[in-house]
């Protein structure tokens, strides 16, 4: 084969093994769903992707998280974050513990 053929082969592959990674991951989030949220600790989300990431759990009843780290900090981000936590069905301050 040349190299054309093999780059498209490659390709090809790759898109078959990405496919079946999100078949597992949606199998294991569909098993999940009939399990209780387990309370989980977030070490020190002080970053928007950390919260987001606690918030997208909890929204699909992963977990409770439990934020732990400096509470003025993680509580600025929180609230300077308020466009992407709008539309959660939950207060953020009643389903996200600072310790």
């Amino acid at each position: 084969m040349g190299r054309a053929s093999d780059g498209k082969l490659l390709n090809i592959r790759k898109a078959i093994l990405m496919k079946n990674k999100h078949e597992k991951y949606e199998r294991l989030l569909e098993r999940c769903k009939s399990l209780s949220p387990t309370p989980t600790a977030v070490a020190h989300p002080c970053d928007k992707t950390s919260i987001q990431g606690a918030i997208e759990a909890a929204e699909l009843g992963l977990l409770t998280p439990i934020l732990v780290g400096p509470r003025e900090k993680v509580r600025w981000v929180a609230i300077n974050g308020k466009d992407w936590v709008s539309n959660t069905p939950w207060e953020l301050s009643n389903h996200l513990t600072l310790s």
